[in-house]
Formats: C-alpha cells, structure tokens, sequence
C-alpha cells in the first residue's frame, strides 16, 4: 500500500517532517508528500537516501486547486492511503 501525505509546505515545516515521514515509510511501500513546486529541488534532498519517499510538486501560486487535482484520483485508488497531518481525509473533502 502507499501513501500521500499533506502537510503544511513552508521549508521549515517540510524539514520538520522528515523524521515523521522516515517512519511512515516503513509501514508503506511508496509515501509521497506533496511540496511547493518552489522548495522541491531541495525538500526532494531530504529524501535522497530512502528510495520509497518521493516528492510530488504542486503549484505554490495555486495551492489548493493543485492539491485537489493531484488528489482527485487517489481518492478511488483502495491501494493508498492519504494523510494530512496525520488524519485520515474522508471522500467528501474534495
């Protein structure tokens, strides 16, 4: 199973997460956190070492409409999970 994760996206909150999402990592096969487009050079660093914890970029300028469009589809998907903060997102968010 894999997951995607939403957290809050400025540098220091993604440098805060790093050891939150180690240890998701070790429960689930692939964990994506969603990042601002500008930080992803470098939050994607963070990660360098552990192959299952992918960044997936979305537009800062746009933050909301980008996150629902990456997440439409997840929704349907039963193979992954989706985090915020921790808290499982129900169907009728977005």
């Amino acid at each position: 199973m894999d997951a995607v994760i939403v957290s809050h996206n400025g540098m220091g909150d993604n440098f805060y997460m790093i050891g939150a999402l180690n240890y998701i990592a070790t429960f689930y096969k692939n964990v994506y956190l969603l990042c601002y487009d500008k930080y992803y050079n470098n939050v994607s660093l963070f990660f360098d070492e552990n192959s299952n914890i992918a960044c997936i970029p979305f537009d800062s300028k746009n933050e909301v409409i980008s996150i629902i469009t990456i997440l439409n589809d997840k929704f349907n998907n039963t193979n992954m999970d989706i985090l915020k903060n921790f808290f499982f997102l129900s169907d009728n968010i977005f």
